[in-house]
């Protein structure tokens, strides 16, 4: 009875983990794409523009999809030899 504690207890700690983890991301993700985040508003020397950093995003995005494209194209080539031998 103890032991099926303990595992639920360690359960429920992973998932409330798992949930700080996503609204930290989501918050993060909102901050940042939030048309009055604080990086537009900020004046101060050395901050980032906003358009660079949408300009920097789109880059990663750029490159993320590429990657990804280039990733699948190689398995489903693999793949096709892999059976059609």
């Amino acid at each position: 009875m103890i032991r099926s504690e303990i595992v639920n207890t360690t359960i429920n700690m992973k998932i409330a983990m798992i949930q700080v983890m996503m609204v930290a991301l989501l918050s993060a993700s909102y901050q940042v794409s939030s048309p009055h985040s604080k990086i537009e508003t900020c004046t101060n020397a050395g901050t980032i523009k906003s358009s660079s950093v949408i300009s920097l995003q789109r880059e990663w995005s750029d490159k993320a999809i590429k990657n990804y494209a280039e990733a699948q194209d190689k398995k489903w080539r693999r793949w096709r030899e892999a059976m059609f031998r």
